[in-house]
């Protein structure tokens, strides 16, 4: 797939995207500085391909690989040793080349844009980064890896936003909301030893490229998800890992006293300001957003203190049978009406014990699960009403648990299952209720309208 800014096409390299490309050429221009602390006239050799690998990066035009390297080169420009005689006026000179190069194909200006957010591609990204930290807040559990997307899609994203993602684009975000808190706090950590045990001394300052480009793949990866090429992530992983040994065997015990103090509060800070961070962001955020509160299996949407009776209670896979979008169309209902609760199966099954259910959609296959919950009248006992869309095949015992007083609507899809169909049908026909058969297939578009005519409530 080929990738295009204006009328170039952005170079790749053979990665999956431009930005994965930028991400790679920006932290191995910053690693090449490491050449003048082995000797000092490697400095020319170190500016000669750091120019070159340059004018590869401004092809990519990947506005958050330009930025990484500007930090990542910070490190280095701290530790920076005396350079030869006209090696300031050659970089002055080589730099202002590549800016011109930069101007003349049209990356300085796709960097205005998105400085300016006049490009949905920035534009996108601020939606998620306002939108992540409370991600996370409201799953400490974490997501899981196919589940995050999904969830921010039908949940986080904006109604009037249509746009689908593999992930949350920043690969930090992506991990941080998809794995469990104590997972992430140890990722925050390693972050925070990362930058122990590289800071730039004076007696080291070998150091400061590899921390600078540690830096750069980090900031990288807030703008894209480049552990999609897991080679930029297991290769920094891997010189960290040979670094520490070597340290171990090498130099002692003295330097691992030396340092132990700061590897355990520089990753501290490191944890407890992101999180506070991520706290004090979700108390002041937007308060008109749809509130998410996740226990165990259940997603609940809306009044959040009504976790354990909701007013809708949704299980089943939902996104080809209500639409990928069912999640907003349970929030645009909820904005109407914010009082309400909505609680959605959507990670595990079956329905946990504790919660009262009262009006239930129950979606396609998730007839299957039935039985497990409602497995004696008493349990379905607060069932005030149940909407089966176009579910499995079941016998003619499948409801003789439930209470006598629960209304019972069945709706198919003509074209879905006759099978399926015509066993509804007869077990309607005993209980002396008809299946409603609507002319789709599997996906009922109008499904949730359906159920809330169903529940007496407003559409």
């Amino acid at each position: 797939m080929q990738f295009y800014a204006g009328d170039y096409v952005r170079l790749d390299w053979g990665f999956s995207t431009p930005n994965i490309a930028g991400a790679l050429i920006s932290s191995i221009i910053v690693a090449v500085w490491v050449l003048p602390s082995v000797q000092r006239y490697l400095c020319w050799l170190a500016l000669g391909a750091s120019l070159i690998l340059g004018g590869y990066l401004g092809l990519t035009f990947s506005r958050g690989a330009f930025l990484a390297l500007l930090i990542g080169l910070v490190p280095v420009a701290m530790r920076a040793r005396h350079s030869p005689r006209g090696f300031r006026v050659v970089t002055i000179l080589g730099v202002g080349s590549l800016l011109a190069f930069y101007a003349s194909i049209g990356a300085t200006g796709r960097t205005e844009k998105g400085l300016t957010l006049e490009d949905k591609s920035a534009s996108n990204r601020l939606l998620i980064y306002k939108e992540a930290p409370r991600m996370i807040w409201d799953n400490p559990g974490g997501w899981k890896k196919w589940n995050v997307a999904d969830a921010y899609h039908n949940y986080y994203q904006p109604p009037e936003y249509s746009k689908r993602l593999r992930n949350l684009i920043s690969m930090h975000f992506t991990w941080l909301a998809e794995w469990p808190l104590l997972i992430s706090i140890g990722y925050l950590s390693a972050w925070g030893l990362v930058l122990t045990l590289f800071w730039p001394t004076p007696d080291a300052a070998w150091k400061a490229p590899i921390l600078g480009s540690w830096l750069t793949l980090g900031i990288a990866g807030l703008f894209s998800h480049i552990s999609r090429d897991t080679f930029l992530v297991w290769l920094p992983v891997s010189i960290v890992t040979i670094y520490g040994l070597v340290r171990v065997f090498l130099e002692g015990r003295s330097s691992w006293r030396r340092l132990w103090p700061a590897c355990g509060w520089v990753p501290a800070s490191f944890v407890a300001v992101f999180f506070l961070v991520i706290g004090i962001y979700t108390l002041v955020s937007d308060a008109k957003l749809v509130p998410v509160v996740v226990e165990g299996s259940m997603v609940y949407l809306g009044n959040g203190e009504q976790t354990d009776q909701p007013d809708i209670t949704v299980i089943g896979k939902r996104d080809k049978l209500l639409g990928s979008d069912s999640g907003k169309i349970f929030r645009k209902w909820l904005l109407k009406y914010p009082a309400k609760t909505i609680a959605v199966g959507d990670l595990v099954s079956p329905l946990p014990r504790k919660l009262t259910v009262r009006q239930l959609i129950c979606c396609g296959e998730a007839v299957d699960d039935w039985t497990t919950y409602f497995d004696t009248p008493e349990k379905s006992q607060y069932l005030e009403t149940v909407v089966f869309l176009n579910p499995a095949k079941v016998d003619s015992t499948f409801l003789e648990n439930l209470a006598k007083d629960v209304d019972v609507k069945v709706v198919f899809g003509q074209f879905y299952n006759d099978t399926a169909l015509a066993s509804w049908k007869k077990l309607m026909t005993e209980r002396g209720q008809q299946v409603d058969v609507k002319p789709a297939g599997y996906y009922l578009e109008d499904g949730f309208s359906i159920a809330l005519d169903a529940f007496q409530l407003e559409n």
